[in-house]
């Protein structure tokens, strides 16, 4: 019986090949809890985000129904609430972030209670000033034919000593512009919407004064930004710039995230993996826990540029003719509030 099993065998690997069966029993993806929120010196409110990551790189799910709570060195507390948004709790309504004091966090859910380690906020770094330039670009279409396009690049100056001590600095910025809506209707009334965009959210922009004597950064880039949807540049187009004062320990922090997003996936390279931060928790040592509760000072600086400054390209108003003007919901021509992160209030640094 052995020889005709082995016949069979052979028979068979010269054909479909011989496999032995194996029952492969797959582990349970874990799920790991992601706590990241920050207090600043500014008025609240300040969030914490609580989720869980979900399998096979899925969308993480949100936490709710849980109890979060901010402490600082001088033993207040306030209690955050969830917000209209599941996961998303809100303080800072009773204690303001205060440069100089020690902050951290404690969240329980089902009877497990994590905490952050304590941060002290640091004094924050008043930028010199953010500036743009423009430069030309050539565009070859599929055709062959070359034209010419714009790209802005914003910059900020800023000092980078504070006294005799080291400085940690991290930037994040948005844009923003307005549009006005179309003639729709006889009775209608044109609105005026002010749109924020947050672009290239993956960038994480760092600067530590540890192994260098310089008082002075000139010339940061930012972001360099293309010049589309022609219509955002019809009016003052701003580069909102947010300058961070953080700690030693978030500034590692967001570098280790930082080489993580950054890997190319080369197999030489290591896998990319979740970082934890500076939480942990209290009953279970061994937990793995993500996400950064950050103390940091922030000082916002600007720049806009309007339509003269991308002269000779062609800027349309919003839902005009001219070349890419049409919003990417022909809807919001009458109804400019169905675009996406708009409101119609002014803002205030537009009076300025």
């Amino acid at each position: 019986m052995r020889h005709l099993h082995k016949l069979a065998c052979f028979f068979t690997i010269l054909t479909l090949g011989c496999v032995e069966r194996y029952n492969f029993i797959p582990e349970d993806p874990v799920s790991l809890l992601v706590i990241d929120g920050s207090i600043h010196q500014g008025k609240g409110p300040y969030e914490v985000r609580l989720s869980r990551t979900s399998a096979f790189g899925s969308a993480p799910f949100s936490v709710s129904d849980a109890q979060v709570t901010l402490f600082d060195d001088l033993g207040n507390q306030e209690r955050y609430e969830e917000g209209l948004e599941f996961g998303v709790y809100e303080g800072g309504f009773e204690m303001q972030g205060q440069p100089g004091r020690t902050y951290y966090i404690e969240v329980v859910i089902r009877g497990n209670t994590y905490r952050s380690q304590p941060q002290k906020m640091p004094s924050p770094i008043r930028a010199d000033s953010a500036y743009f330039e423009t430069l030309v670009e050539p565009v070859v279409s599929e055709e062959g034919n070359v034209t010419e396009d714009r790209l802005i690049k914003v910059y900020v100056d800023t000092p980078t000593r504070q006294g005799e001590g080291n400085v940690w600095l991290r930037w994040k910025y948005d844009v923003n512009y307005a549009v006005f809506e179309r003639d729709c209707g006889p009775l209608d009334l044109r609105k005026t919407c002010y749109v924020t965009e947050i672009t290239n959210t993956q960038d994480i922009l760092l600067y530590s004064s540890e192994n260098t004597n310089a008082n002075q950064l000139n010339g940061f880039l930012i972001t360099t930004e293309d010049t589309y949807p022609r219509y955002a540049f019809s009016t003052r187009h701003y580069f909102n710039i947010y300058q961070h004062a953080t700690t030693l320990e978030a500034y590692e922090y967001w570098q280790k995230v930082r080489r993580v997003a950054n890997q190319v996936g080369s197999v030489f390279d290591a896998p990319p993996a979740a970082v934890p931060g500076n939480l942990y928790n209290v009953n279970d040592a061994d937990e793995t826990v993500l996400g950064f509760f950050e103390a940091t000072a922030i000082d916002t600086v600007r720049t806009f540029m309007t339509r003269g400054d991308l002269a000779p390209l062609v800027v349309s108003e919003f839902c005009g003719f001219a070349p890419n003007s049409q919003p990417p919901n022909r809807e919001a021509c009458c109804e400019c509030l169905l675009l996406e992160n708009t409101t119609l209030e002014r803002p205030d640094y537009w009076n300025e």
